[in-house]
C-alpha cells in the first residue's frame, strides 16, 4: 500500500499557460457567431463558410449546430453572408463571390493580412519571394500564392533549398506561414543567406505560435509525456506534436477528452498538456479534469505567465504593425 502510494504520489501534469485559441481564431469564431445569430433574429438567410473557419472539428459542429454550413467552393454559396476563413482565401475567389452579388465577411486573421502586404511589398522591391511554410494543401498557403498570382516558391525545410535553380545574384524575399516553426523558418533563411548574396526578410509568424512552442521546449522538457489537444488538421498542432518528438517525449495527440484514455498513460509519470491555436478552452478543461480523475496531481507555475488577454494584446499589436 505505501508503494503504491508513493508511486502515485510522483504523478503530475502541467498545462501550458500559452496553450490554446489565438486571438486571430477567437476574432473569427466570435464573428461568425455573432452574425449567425443576428441573422436568426431577423430571419435572413444564415452565412456560410467557404472551407473551415478553423482547424478544428468541435468548433464546426457548434458552428454547424447553430445553421452555420461550410461550403467547399465560391459557387455553393446560395444566398445571404459568405465568410471567408482566419486562414485568409485567393482574391480571386473574394471577387467571384462580389461578382456574383454575395455580401462577404472577410474574417482572415490580420496577422495573415500582414502577411500579405509585406509579400507584396517584397514582389514590388523587385524580389524572388520564398515562402516557408507546409507543402501539404493548406488554406493560408493557397491564399497567399493566390494574392502573389502564384508568382512564389514554397519551402518547407532547409533541405529544400538545395532545390532552388536562381542565380546567386537573384534578390530573395523571404515571408512564413503565420503558423510554421519559427526555428524551422530561421534555418531555412541562413541557408537561403549563405546560397544568395540578397536576402531580406520579414518576419510574418505569429507571435501567439512563437510562444506556445517556447513553453513547449522550456517547460515540457521536465515531463516524459506531452498531451497535444488538437485537431489533427491543425498546422500548428502538428508542430507542437513534432517538437515534443524531437525532444524525445512520448507524444499523445488528440481532439478531446473523449480520445484520452487511460492505457495511453500506462508508462507516464510526468505530463505536460498543450494545445493548438484552434483550440478552444473547454477541450482544453475537459482533458484537464480527465486526467485528474485519473490521479494526476497539477503542479502549478510559480513564475510569472503571459496571460491570454495579454497574449490577444500583443497579437493585435502585430497585426497593426507594432512592436
Amino acid at each position: 500500500m505505501n508503494m503504491d502510494y508513493r508511486i502515485r504520489a510522483k504523478r503530475t501534469f502541467e498545462v501550458a499557460a500559452t496553450g490554446g485559441v489565438c486571438w486571430g481564431v477567437d476574432r473569427a469564431i466570435k464573428g461568425v457567431t455573432k452574425l449567425a445569430q443576428l441573422a436568426a433574429e431577423r430571419r435572413n438567410p444564415l452565412p456560410a463558410v467557404l472551407g473551415r473557419l478553423v482547424h478544428n472539428d468541435n468548433s464546426i459542429k457548434k458552428l454547424r449546430a447553430m445553421g452555420v454550413n461550410t461550403i467547399a467552393e465560391a459557387r455553393e454559396a446560395n444566398g445571404g453572408v459568405v465568410v471567408v476563413t482566419a486562414h485568409g482565401r485567393d482574391p480571386k475567389d473574394i471577387s467571384i463571390l462580389k461578382q456574383n452579388g454575395f455580401t462577404v465577411l472577410d474574417m482572415t486573421c490580420p496577422i495573415v493580412k500582414d502577411q500579405h502586404s509585406r509579400a507584396l511589398m517584397l514582389r514590388e522591391l523587385g524580389r524572388k519571394i520564398i515562402l516557408v511554410g507546409t507543402l501539404e494543401p493548406h488554406p493560408e498557403i493557397e491564399g497567399t500564392k493566390g494574392v502573389l498570382n502564384g508568382d512564389v516558391i514554397v519551402l518547407d525545410s532547409p533541405f529544400s533549398v538545395d532545390f532552388i535553380t536562381f542565380n546567386p545574384n537573384t534578390p530573395i524575399g523571404v515571408i512564413a506561414q503565420t503558423t510554421f516553426d519559427p526555428e524551422i523558418v530561421h534555418e531555412v533563411v541562413v541557408k537561403l543567406k549563405k546560397r544568395f548574396r540578397d536576402v531580406l526578410y520579414f518576419p510574418t509568424v505569429c507571435n501567439d505560435i512563437v510562444l506556445k512552442l517556447q513553453e513547449l521546449r522550456e517547460r515540457g522538457r521536465m515531463a516524459d509525456t506531452v498531451i497535444v489537444v488538437s485537431d489533427q488538421g491543425s498546422a500548428n498542432g502538428r508542430h507542437l506534436a513534432e517538437t515534443a518528438r524531437r525532444m524525445a517525449k512520448t507524444v499523445i495527440f488528440i481532439l478531446d477528452h473523449h480520445e484520452l484514455t487511460p492505457d495511453m498513460l500506462l508508462e507516464t509519470r510526468r505530463i505536460f498538456v498543450t494545445a493548438a491555436a484552434s483550440t478552444l478552452d473547454p477541450d482544453i478543461e475537459d482533458v484537464v479534469q480527465k486526467i485528474r480523475n485519473l490521479g494526476w496531481k497539477e503542479r502549478k507555475r510559480k513564475n510569472k505567465i503571459l496571460t491570454k488577454e495579454k497574449r490577444a494584446q500583443a497579437s493585435a499589436r502585430q497585426a497593426a504593425g507594432r512592436p
